[in-house]
């Protein structure tokens, strides 16, 4: 943070790009930042980093609840964690836990409107440049041809699970010409319609899988 912070507390004077604020509470902390986002002195995206895993999951639900209160939904909180098991202990980690950073690497590459909140742990964990993830990134349009099962399989080469219903973020299913898809990152599913090859309708839907809004594109 370079001239934000001096706008948000004028007694820190001259800082350099990067500082270090201690001895806030965490809730005066995200009050502060959403303050910040609001009224535009704090340029978003911006990176919050914060001790442990534990202090990043507290922040975020706090982080969230101001923002929404003093910016409404147009700033979004991205958690980007660090792995739940040891590097050299030969397991996997969760698979949401990678999806949740693609999607916080996905926002600040576009230069959206957020706050991404890590711990320092998670600072360690190798990211993606915007090149390699834009090479992963699938893009759909409505009237486009395009093979259903190509597009499954895709996905499914991307780290998405074929699911008989994808009800969860990270998972695809297709049944007739309908495919079904929730993006990582994203709040909620899409339909995707097709008639032959041809992509006719791409729907978003509520959690009850019923249509609310149309989209002219999407990317996975």
């Amino acid at each position: 943070v370079d001239s934000a912070s001096a706008a948000l507390f004028p007694g820190l004077g001259s800082i350099a790009e990067r500082s270090s604020w201690s001895g806030l509470s965490a809730s005066a902390l995200c009050a502060a930042v959403a303050t910040g986002a609001a009224n535009g002195s704090l340029p978003l995206p911006f990176w919050l980093a914060v001790p442990t895993e534990k202090d990043a999951e507290s922040i975020c639900g706090e982080l969230a609840f101001w923002m929404e209160q003093l910016g409404g939904l147009k700033h979004k909180v991205f958690r980007y964690p660090a792995d739940d098991v040891r590097c050299f202990d030969g397991a996997s980690p969760a698979a949401e836990l990678p999806r949740r950073r693609i999607a916080a690497l996905d926002a600040l590459h576009r230069g959206d409107p957020c706050v991404v909140v890590s711990s320092a742990f998670g600072l360690l964990h190798r990211s993606l440049s915007k090149e390699d993830l834009d090479s992963l990134c699938v893009e759909v349009s409505r009237g486009q041809e395009l093979d259903r099962d190509q597009l499954v399989r895709s996905l499914q080469e991307r780290g998405y699970l074929v699911t008989g219903f994808a009800d969860e973020e990270g998972a695809v299913s297709s049944r007739g010409d309908i495919v079904h898809v929730w993006p990582s990152g994203a709040d909620r599913p899409l339909r995707l319609s097709f008639f032959d090859d041809e992509l006719e309708e791409i729907h978003v839907l509520d959690t009850g899988m019923n249509p609310v809004r149309q989209l002219g594109k999407a990317s996975f």
